[in-house]
């Protein structure tokens, strides 16, 4: 549903493309504020059943192997209490992975100057949960971007040295991977090193790999970047950026010359990005892609779906209401039970955790509404139905 400018760490919105005006520090504070004040209050959407948000802030998750997942940038960039209360009840939840992003500008805010530790807190959190982190390397400083240098607002233009970034990479799997500096440093942590990698985030629409995509760039990034990972983590996993069958892009068309520039060979799951008005089309698009993997090749290669979601809130084209939100949670991981063998399905990561509005345009916007709490923090009914599905998919 949503990619993230990460140069100035702003949300942009899909088939608006809009960016947000709004400082995404104020955003996380305002979220955190209404969780704190809505904690000991809040309710299942039509009821008065107290709800306490923070009741399970200790939880871990269980299940050595999860399958379901959650992304929410919101939730990573939040202060420490109201990560640990939403990472908690994740945890309580079943949801036992968190794909997270580590921005490249976030890590060398100068030029030559490395901040490796940027994200240690969030991980140790992650850590202390017991859940997994699928880790999006993306971004670019803009000295170390194509983005011209005058004229141009922040953006998503993409890197412009493959190996720069694939030196990022690097940075990053020494600190986090297996046998990392920042496990090394923290030997009391429960260890639970990143081992899995995404490379970029949605590189075929033009948001997110600005000025408009290349496919052929993106297989130089990622060729570079997975030579980097698998050079200091053999048994790494490197995950294509999870491309959205969504929009006016032909994304058969982009994943088609994905292979045909020969990426096969660099990376070991492909993602796609589920997002569609009915739960039937989501499954058809899996099986889209289970069938380019098989053409070109992969057929013993794993899919995830690194983001899905349906929204609950407000109408509009892609929205729909608490109860249909629940159904489609059910009836789309009622799919996954019934053929992830068949599709090679691992991994499917819901977007995302609660309802904000982080830009301009109308409150009913669809990618408003995908959370499965409110923007007052009530629970919807999807969040039981996520749950109900993880603890039949978790093992």
């Amino acid at each position: 549903m949503c990619h993230y400018a990460f140069h100035d760490m702003r949300m942009a919105s899909k088939g608006l493309g809009a960016r947000s005006g709004l400082d995404r520090g104020s955003v996380v504070l305002a979220l955190a504020a209404v969780l704190v004040a809505t904690s000991g209050s809040s309710a299942v959407a039509g009821r008065s059943t107290p709800f306490n948000y923070c009741a399970d802030q200790n939880a871990v998750f269980r299940h050595p192997r999860p399958f379901v997942g959650i992304s929410d940038l919101a939730v990573q960039e939040g202060s420490e209490g109201y990560r640990n209360c939403s990472l908690g009840r994740m945890a309580a939840t079943g949801l036992g992975y968190f794909r997270g992003f580590l921005a490249w500008q976030s890590v060398e805010p100068e030029p030559s100057h490395y901040n490796v530790s940027v994200y240690d807190a969030f991980v140790a959190d992650l850590a202390r949960h017991h859940m997994k982190l699928l880790a999006v390397l993306a971004g670019a400083p803009k000295w170390r971007s194509t983005a011209p240098s005058r004229g141009a607002l922040a953006g998503q233009y993409p890197p412009a040295s493959p190996a720069q970034f694939a030196y990022f990479a690097s940075l990053m799997v020494m600190r986090y991977g297996p046998g990392g500096a920042f496990w090394r440093a923290n030997p009391t942590l429960p260890y639970y090193p990143v081992r899995a990698w995404q490379v970029w985030n949605e590189p075929d629409l033009p948001e997110s790999w600005e000025p408009h995509p290349n496919m052929s760039a993106y297989d130089r990034l990622l060729r570079a970047a997975s030579t980097a990972i698998k050079g200091i983590d053999s048994h790494a996993i490197v995950v294509t950026a999870g491309m959205p069958f969504f929009g006016n892009s032909d994304e058969t068309h982009f994943i088609s010359n994905m292979y045909r520039y020969g990426a096969r060979g660099f990376f070991d799951v492909l993602a796609i990005h589920a997002y569609s008005a009915t739960v039937a089309q989501a499954e058809q698009r899996l099986w889209t892609a289970r069938r380019l993997m098989d053409q070109f090749g992969d057929r013993s290669k794993p899919l995830w779906v690194t983001e899905f979601g349906w929204a609950g809130g407000d109408p509009d084209g892609f929205i729909t209401n608490f109860k249909r939100q629940r159904a489609s949670v059910t009836a789309f991981f009622r799919f996954a039970r019934r053929n992830r063998g068949r599709l090679l399905l691992r991994e499917a990561f819901w977007f995302g955790w609660q309802d904000h509005q982080f830009g301009p345009g109308a409150a009913s916007w669809w990618g408003y509404h995908l959370g499965l709490f409110t923007i007052a923090g009530r629970p919807k009914p999807a969040l039981a139905a996520m749950s109900a599905a993880a603890r039949q998919l978790d093992r």
